[in-house]
């Protein structure tokens, strides 16, 4: 049995969005996550009374579905939706136990929002230079693979048959798995490790750090 109704799990999701991250839009396919994520968290409990609402079933919905360029689903809040009540009916009315379970970690990472120090705040976003390193890595890659890079290496680093382009991209997966993983950011400066020159076709030169381990 649900231990929360999934179109309040939905209106909850956006609200949440809404209040910590200042977005009026979400995926439906975020909303879903999160609604299952919810469940998951509930799922060993006893009570099956832990989620009630104050509105009636014919109070006005707060947001409606709009399609993305890709055929993608959001539900969109409502320009004129009543905030106050809204918190009141999807927040208000929640067990401690249910809440707990919608801020848990992997409930907010559905929706892109994080707890830290005891408050809900938009995930951090990591970035290479001016640019996310999903965004690099895909330019980097494709630089690459049309020739318009070329690899030289400095007089200290000893090339061996191991820096290949699945050797570089390898390493770029780690190095973007490692920015995900928040160490970064708490991480004290640490030794720079070896150093590999990319130079394009235009002579100006990309100096990038790899990572062995």
């Amino acid at each position: 049995m649900a231990k929360i109704f999934s179109e309040d799990a939905y209106c909850l999701g956006l609200l949440y969005s809404y209040l910590f991250a200042g977005k009026k839009k979400v995926l439906k396919d975020d909303l879903d996550a999160f609604y299952n994520t919810i469940e998951k968290n509930l799922k060993n409990t006893d009570e099956f009374d832990l989620y009630a609402t104050v509105w009636h079933d014919d109070d006005p919905c707060i947001y409606y579905p709009s399609e993305g360029k890709n055929g993608e689903i959001y539900y969109v809040l409502y320009s004129n939706f009543d905030v106050e009540r809204a918190e009141s009916k999807y927040i208000g009315c929640l067990s401690t136990q249910v809440l707990i379970a919608t801020q848990q970690e992997n409930a907010l990472n559905c929706l892109g929002l994080q707890m830290k120090n005891g408050h809900i705040s938009k995930k951090s976003n990591y970035h290479v230079g001016i640019v996310s390193a999903p965004t690099f890595m895909s330019q980097f890659i494709s630089k690459l693979k049309n020739g318009e890079l070329k690899i030289e290496t400095c007089p200290q680093v000893e090339v061996g048959p191991e820096l290949t382009e699945e050797y570089i991209i390898e390493q770029l997966e780690s190095y973007q798995k490692l920015l995900e993983s928040g160490i970064i950011d708490e991480a004290t400066k640490e030794e720079q490790g070896p150093v590999k020159k990319l130079v394009p076709n235009n002579k100006k030169i990309i100096t990038i750090n790899f990572n062995n381990s």
